[in-house]
């Protein structure tokens, strides 16, 4: 048995439900009974693998959406929302934006997409500026938001492949922009129960004005879905790259606009780095 095959049946049987009966002849229950009912049997746990009087309710509610599996956006929200407690933004967005890399290695092992040196390059010459830029901020524990931090890009690559392949479904800019509001607000809903739990109250007792809230949304929400839309016409791990852009423009912006001076140069040259990798990869696609 291949490592490369040891890893596809062992990180993506979720996947696999779903791509079975696309390739296959088995329907749905027929594929589900592949990765639960016969991989129980075959370990002797009679207890467990069906929905059945006396056996075990091990269960996982899954969403669906144009035959894939959305588990992992809800997943990145409060990963990085974890993460910030401990340390800044400065210090944890640049790691959680690391993804591309985790991205070509899915994307090699479930889907068997293979990934030029030439792209390879870009992409490992921008994540090394992205992981320069959290070593120029001091403030927070990043000791203890690393963890939370990496979680979070790892639920990223794994939505992001997701996402390609499920507007591949949707033949409009609206039924895309549409699938992301509906994610969207599964991961709103989410961090709205667990900000009640902790604290008895959907409402954060700091929050911007609702003007801001409003806004930001509806930019977030639509430039998503036009990175989605990219993908259909280039890899994911290329197309979320080159959104790194925004980070460069961000760190200059701030040292610019706002003053905020602290190792300004490193950031700068880390800046530089993210932009020699995406100007590698945009040389390779033209």
């Amino acid at each position: 048995m291949s490592f490369k095959f040891y890893l596809i049946t062992n990180l993506s049987l979720i996947v696999a439900v779903f791509r079975i009966p696309e390739l296959t002849i088995l329907e749905l229950p027929d594929a589900i009974r592949l990765v639960s009912k016969n991989p129980a049997k075959a370990a002797r746990l009679f207890d467990r693998g069906e929905i059945s009087i006396g056996k075990r309710a091990d269960l996982i509610a899954v969403d669906v959406y144009g035959n894939l599996p959305q588990v992992t956006n809800a997943v990145y929200f409060i990963m990085l929302r974890k993460a910030y407690r401990y340390a800044s933004v400065a210090l944890v967005y640049p790691i959680v934006r690391s993804s591309p890399v985790l991205i070509v290695i899915w994307g090699w092992l479930i889907f068997d997409q293979n990934v030029s040196f030439t792209g390879m390059l870009g992409i490992g010459i921008s994540v090394l500026g992205l992981w320069i830029l959290p070593g120029t901020s001091k403030q927070g524990n990043a000791a203890r938001a690393l963890p939370w931090a990496l979680i979070a890009a790892v639920a990223t690559s794994i939505y992001s492949l997701s996402d390609k392949i499920a507007v591949s479904y949707l033949p409009t800019f609206g039924a895309q922009l549409g699938f992301i509001t509906i994610g969207y607000a599964v991961s709103f809903i989410s961090l709205a129960f667990i900000q009640f739990f902790e604290h008895g109250t959907i409402f954060p007792a700091c929050r911007p004005k609702l003007v801001y809230i409003v806004s930001g949304g509806l930019f977030i929400g639509m430039a998503y879905a036009l990175v989605v839309r990219a993908m259909l016409e280039i890899p994911a791990a290329y197309v979320v790259s080159f959104t790194n852009a925004g980070i460069v423009l961000a760190t200059i912006l701030s040292i610019c606009l706002f003053n905020e001076k602290e190792r300004w140069r490193m950031r700068v040259f880390a800046a530089c780095i993210v932009t020699l990798g995406l100007i590698i990869l945009g040389i390779f696609l033209a």
